[in-house]
């Protein structure tokens, strides 16, 4: 219905693409696209989801569909390339994913498809995103926030614990999100089309500073002390100064540890994945009579 006749699917070691496939020809038989499964071994990790990303993007893929929320997108766009994301809302912080019916984002995912490149490119826009840099090579990335927290210990993934914070910088910020990004939301926001993003102290052992409270996760309202928030300019490199050990958390996830003879600088710039514009796409594909059925 949407112009879609191939479909590539991300196999899982539960099967739930499986089950769902298989619901979809039982109910919808009308529904005749191909659907083809990734030739790959499943690890039950994080690289499963950039191996996929990056079989995708060297396999004539329109979009990608994401299900998760800004630390499953994050992941793939470590893969995606040029590939646009279309990132659905299934996670913890939902920055980036979209809160919408999977039924429209199915069609719009079908009209981005089925468009070239350059057309593409006119519905998305270029995410922004924080490389982390550690004794002069990138080893990471983050879309939306980058925490800083004292320890070395990875283990326990998201941050609850505000007293272990030390700094934190971001993309974007919005007192309408939840998550790290809204400590600094709350008090100065930046959108995604600024040019430019915030750093700020956290618990700062002098002054000046401020309170404040902020939605860190769901349900969970902490009070905050900040210094100065600072804005960060694109393609600047920052300096990461905070006291050793600490862990270096990407979009809610810890994944780095520094130590003492660590030098780490952040640099901010519109090196992100491409994200399709929903609003945009679908009234474009409305105005062109893309959805008519013949």
């Amino acid at each position: 219905m949407s112009g879609v006749s191939k479909v590539k699917v991300m196999p899982d070691l539960y099967d739930i693409s499986k089950q769902a496939v298989h619901r979809v020809r039982t109910q919808f038989p009308e529904f005749i696209y191909k659907i083809e499964y990734l030739d790959m071994e499943l690890s039950n990790s994080d690289s499963d989801s950039i191996r996929a990303a990056k079989l995708m993007s060297t396999n004539n893929i329109g979009c990608i569909v994401v299900l998760g929320g800004d630390g499953t997108t994050r992941i793939v766009a470590k893969g995606c390339g040029e590939i646009p994301l279309l990132p659905l809302s299934a996670g913890t912080n939902n920055v980036i994913p979209y809160l919408i019916d999977g039924s429209i984002a199915g069609l719009c995912a079908g009209y981005i498809a089925s468009l070239d490149m350059s057309q593409r490119n006119s519905l998305c826009r270029q995410h922004k995103r924080i490389e982390v840099w550690i004794n002069g090579k990138m080893v990471d990335i983050a879309l939306i926030d980058l925490a800083v927290s004292v320890g070395s210990f990875t283990g326990a993934r998201s941050i609850w614990d505000l007293s272990e914070l030390r700094q934190i910088v971001v993309t974007s910020a919005s007192p309408l999100n939840i998550g790290l990004s809204a400590i600094i939301g709350i008090l100065y926001p930046i959108s995604e089309q600024d040019d430019f993003g915030a750093m700020a102290i956290v618990n700062p052992k002098s002054h000046p500073y401020y309170h404040s409270i902020a939605p860190i996760g769901p349900g969970l309202i902490r009070k905050i002390t900040l210094s100065q928030i600072e804005k960060i300019e694109l393609g600047n490199a920052y300096e990461i100064v905070s006291e050793r050990p600490v862990v270096l958390s990407l979009d809610g996830e810890r994944e780095l540890v520094l130590q003492d003879k660590d030098i780490a600088h952040i640099v901010l710039n519109r090196n992100g994945p491409w994200i399709i514009d929903v609003k945009k796409a679908m009234l474009e594909a409305m105005s062109r009579r893309f959805f008519e059925y013949r």
